[in-house]
């Protein structure tokens, strides 16, 4: 769903599966049925994809490079930072430690709303749209549909995003960086970056005397899970032979020696093993083999069968299935809701040309005022036609509940 499947569902591009589903792909149906995200790949009636059976949730963390701490004074401790006081308190910490590092990877590049409006969204238990900045309360049963300006979250975030760039914490060229995200942490000229559950499990694998700790985000919040429309497969509703795909997706899911070979290729040719882990044989790498490598696995990851790497380790996506079980890891009730844009798409452009110009450097703590420069902003937005966009949203949305009843 981050790709363009919600706009080809809304264009009728993709062929119901209702009835084919069960007859050809009799053993994944199951495992739709017992895992329950059939609901999400269902369209007004409709079952348009297959989606991944992968159980993940992306809850916020804060990242840090351990091995750039200094033997005497300052330090942190693991899930010893779980509040936007604590992410405060540690960044000033931090500026004094280490002056000519940059201290919050924060980047543009990670999509807006950046991660100081992320971690105030989780404080507040907002949970985002990925919709052009609006956001709804975890709490209200309405689901009410709220532009994110408007919110005491967008507030607070802009208030310590200022406060971080006065005082050198966020980067006086976030605004125009195009670096990747990742470049600075991992070159070691960034000590603190915002992660997720996943990146910030994978540490230990990192190389080159790297280390790394991490902390969770208000751990007692609630916070969705991945929608299981991460990676989907979708079916043409012109295919001559749709049966066969279900098929091959249904080998997928049952057969480990026709899933080693559509992923890894052959053994001992494109991969071998090494213990339980496929890797490539000497003289071979993705440059030069011909097996589907991280870029093509994500409609096909199957937890049950997925080899190790030296990114994941054994078990990895078990424990990730694990840790979105906890209690407060849960389901979004807008699962496979995709909203239709057309009425209000002049408003939409007008409203992200405005949150480019101004709502970008709020987030990234480029104001005077705090409590005029957001009034100003909402004003902005208002006049560009963002209640026309919040009404749009929300009858969409009360229409995609009451479908579910």
């Amino acid at each position: 769903d981050w790709l363009v499947y919600p706009q080809m569902v809304n264009k009728g591009a993709y062929l119901a599966l209702n009835d084919l589903l069960p007859e050809y792909a009799p053993d994944l149906y199951a495992t739709y049925q017992s895992s329950g995200v059939l609901e999400a790949a269902t369209v007004n009636g409709n079952i348009l994809c297959l989606p991944w059976t992968m159980k993940q949730n992306q809850r916020g963390y804060l990242m840090w490079r351990k091995d750039l701490l200094p033997k005497d004074g300052f330090d942190s401790k693991t899930d010893s930072i779980k509040t936007i006081e604590d992410v405060d308190k540690v960044l000033n910490e931090a500026k004094k430690a280490f002056p000519n590092l940059r201290i919050f990877n924060i980047s543009t590049q990670g999509g807006y709303p950046y991660a100081v409006g992320l971690i105030t969204q989780l404080k507040y238990e907002l949970a985002d749209l990925s919709f052009h900045g609006f956001v709804f309360d975890m709490n209200d049963p309405d689901i009410k549909v709220i532009p994110f300006e408007q919110t005491q979250a967008f507030k607070e975030a802009v208030e310590y995003a200022k406060k971080w760039y006065d005082a050198g914490i966020i980067p006086k060229d976030a605004v125009i960086d195009k670096t990747d995200i990742n470049t600075y942490f991992d070159q070691g000229k960034a000590f603190l970056t915002y992660s997720t559950h996943e990146w910030s499990s994978v540490v230990k694998n990192y190389t080159n005397g790297i280390e790394t700790d991490r902390s969770m985000l208000y751990p007692e919040k609630k916070f969705y899970n991945r929608t299981p429309l991460a990676n989907v497969v979708a079916i043409n509703k012109n295919a001559a032979n749709p049966e066969r795909v279900l098929m091959f997706m249904n080998l997928l899911e049952i057969d480990r020696e026709f899933y080693d070979m559509v992923l890894y290729g052959i053994p001992g040719k494109t991969y071998v093993l090494d213990g339980e882990a496929a890797v490539y044989p000497e003289g071979m790498d993705s440059s030069n083999g011909n097996y589907l490598d991280w870029p093509s696995q994500w409609a096909f990851w199957k937890p049950q069968f997925m080899r190790p790497t030296a990114q994941y380790p054994s078990g990895f996506w078990q424990r990730e299935a694990e840790f979105a079980s906890q209690p407060n890891n849960i389901n979004s009730p807008l699962y496979g809701l995709f909203f239709d844009s057309e009425n209000i798409k002049n408003e939409i452009a007008k409203r992200d040309q405005i949150q480019d110009e101004f709502g970008k450097l709020l987030l990234l703590g480029v104001c005077k005022d705090v409590d005029q420069s957001v009034a100003d902003y909402i004003e902005k937005q208002k006049a560009a036609g963002v209640d026309k966009i919040t009404a749009e949203l929300q009858k969409q949305v009360d229409a995609f509940l009451a479908s579910k009843k």
